[in-house]
């Protein structure tokens, strides 16, 4: 240690620079630290002499190790502290979450609720009376057939029958209606989808929906493509175009054709079926696919307000959106478009 500090001294005289260091050893168990320091004296910038002392900064020195110890306890802590925190705002985070879902799926619960109540209720209302005329239609049908079987002639009792048929048929549309719109409500609507040339199909539907009509109305088609193909569910297509058809023929004169416009895009495909008829308003334009909804102008025309639901259902099955427009006494327009890939 003794030629330690001479070798320091000695480099203090050379450098004429100021050295500063710690000693440290062991006296009766303990850690001893001197802090040593020698220093060259000048004067009038003449170097004389170099002044040397020693200071026991043992207890200095404990009490920075002491204060390092609990700085780092203290780190540890709140690093400890920090991780604790950061788990309860994860826990606290993920309960809101749970929270706020559940709540949502209360709502939307409760809000289905409604809305079934509330078509259960129209849906009696409007049974009352759409499933009435019908029924009685055929009860006095069949009674006359049955009454006066002997002295119908063949024409009579067919054309009869032919009635009856056509009751039936009305009755069964509706009954499908009510069955997809509850079906709809617990989300059980089965969707199969398979590439369809649109065109070809659209233009099967139209003619097979007229041969079974007393009356064939103009029908003119403005297609982009003789073939347009789209991957769609065959069932709810058929549900849609049918729907769309019959309306058009039925809210506008027979004189009066039907313009049906089918075009392709770069990723969806649409088809527009326009009618001359009656119209619609436009308060009645944002209830148009609630269920059981029929227009100001439309309630002397037979209904039950149920397919336009259904139509809308179907679409949205196909991830694909209905536009309407229309105006009261100039006729409607729905152009229904579809991606031409959504699985």
């Amino acid at each position: 240690m003794a030629q330690g500090r001479r070798d320091i001294f000695n480099k203090t005289i050379q450098t004429k620079q100021q050295i500063e260091w710690v000693d440290e050893y062991h006296k009766n168990g303990e850690d001893i630290y001197i802090m040593r320091r020698f220093y060259p004296v000048f004067v009038d910038d003449v170097f004389y002499y170099v002044i040397g002392y020693g200071v026991d900064i043992s207890e200095l020195k404990k009490a920075q190790d002491q204060l390092k110890m609990v700085n780092s306890n203290l780190e540890e802590k709140s690093n400890k502290l920090q991780i604790t925190n950061t788990t309860l705002n994860e826990y606290k985070e993920n309960l809101e979450s749970k929270v706020k879902f559940r709540t949502q799926e209360v709502e939307e619960s409760l809000e289905r609720e409604k809305e079934l109540g509330l078509l259960k209720t129209k849906f009696v209302s409007m049974a009352s009376h759409e499933f009435r005329t019908p029924l009685t239609t055929i009860k006095a049908t069949s009674d006359v057939v049955l009454r006066y079987f002997d002295k119908l002639s063949r024409d009579d009792i067919i054309e009869r029958l032919e009635k009856i048929k056509s009751e039936v048929d009305d009755m069964t549309v509706m009954l499908e209606d009510i069955l997809i719109l509850g079906k709809s409500e617990v989300q059980k609507l089965h969707y199969d989808s398979s590439i369809l040339d649109i065109v070809s199909l659209i233009k099967r539907l139209i003619t097979e929906y007229q041969l079974s009509e007393s009356e064939n109305r103009n029908i003119v088609y403005n297609i982009s493509s003789p073939i347009i193909e789209v991957a769609a569910d065959k069932k709810w297509i058929k549900h849609i175009v049918l729907n769309l058809i019959s309306n058009a023929i039925k809210y506008s004169d027979k004189a009066e054709p039907i313009e049906i416009n089918i075009e392709q895009k770069k990723s969806s495909v649409s088809f527009c079926f326009k009618d001359y008829g009656i119209g619609i308003s436009k308060q009645d334009i944002k209830q148009l696919f609630e269920p059981f909804h029929r227009g100001e102008n439309a309630e002397n025309i037979s209904g039950t307000g149920l397919g336009l639901s259904v139509l809308k259902k179907a679409v949205e099955l196909h991830k694909g959106k209905i536009e309407v427009e229309s105006e009261v006494n100039k006729g409607s327009s729905f152009k229904v478009t579809l991606p031409t890939n959504n699985n």
